[in-house]
């Protein structure tokens, strides 16, 4: 049982269309049998069905298409969701190497910063620059020479740097 009048037709007070009858009541009428096979025929109500009019088909419809709408937009929801994931996923890796990046410069600068306070040691003020024809000459009195105790304090300085730099290049394990 259908109507084939358009949406909006006027209902009696049973619910069925007054231009033809049709129930369009929300449910529809189907054929059942009481045993399969062969049988008496009987007509109930069936809720699953729905109602056949022409408004409950074209809602039906509507119905449908705003549901494959909904499915639509939630797979390309769950699409975005797993780009704004994977893209998380790479925004934390890099932020960490710049938080890796970040230490090792610190450790750098520290470094240079060591290195620059044990070059202001040695102020001239507090350690005026020696005659140095004077103290070759003292020296070679002595049967040693100023190239000799220049090149040891050099290797001195230039060990110690060594050791500054070293330490600040050294990789965490």
């Amino acid at each position: 049982m259908s109507c084939k009048h358009t949406i909006g037709t006027a209902v009696d007070w049973n619910g069925c269309c007054v231009s033809c009858g049709a129930d369009l009541n929300p449910i529809a009428i189907v054929e059942t049998r009481k045993k399969p096979g062969p049988g008496p025929t009987e007509f109930t109500k069936d809720p699953t069905v729905g109602c056949t009019c022409c408004v409950c088909t074209a809602w039906r419809k509507d119905r449908n298409a705003l549901l494959a709408e909904i499915d639509r937009l939630t797979a390309e929801n769950d699409i975005g969701n797993l780009a704004l994931q994977a893209m998380a996923k790479a925004n934390l890796l890099l932020e960490n190497e710049l938080k890796a990046k970040d230490e090792r410069i610190d450790k750098m600068e520290n470094a240079l910063r060591q290195i620059d306070t044990w070059a202001k040691a040695y102020p001239l003020n507090v350690y005026p620059k020696p005659d140095l024809k004077k103290a070759a000459e003292v020296l070679k009195a002595s049967g040693m020479n100023l190239d000799s105790i220049s090149a040891d304090n050099m290797r001195h300085v230039l060990d110690g740097i060594k050791d500054i730099v070293r330490e600040a290049l050294k990789e965490k394990p």
